[in-house]
C-alpha cells in the first residue's frame, strides 16, 4: 500500500547521488529508487534513511 511508504525507514542499497541520478533503497523488501531530499547530500550504502515522500515512482528520503 504505497500510502503507507511516508515515514518509513529503508536501507540504502545503493548509494544516493541526486546529481548522478542514481540511488535506491529497500523497504520492507521492494526495492525503489531514491533521491535525497538536499541536492547535496550523498548517502552511503547500508545507511538508514525516513522516506519523506513519493515523487513519482521515487521516494525522496533524508539521513536519520
Amino acid at each position: 500500500n504505497i500510502e503507507t511508504v511516508p515515514g518509513k525507514i529503508a536501507l540504502v542499497t545503493e548509494q544516493i547521488e541526486n546529481l548522478a541520478g542514481k540511488g535506491a533503497v529497500e523497504i520492507a523488501g521492494i526495492v525503489w529508487t531514491a533521491r535525497a531530499e538536499d541536492d547535496d547530500d550523498i548517502i552511503a550504502v547500508g545507511e538508514k534513511v525516513v522516506v519523506l515522500r513519493i515523487e513519482g515512482v521515487k521516494v525522496i528520503v533524508k539521513k536519520i
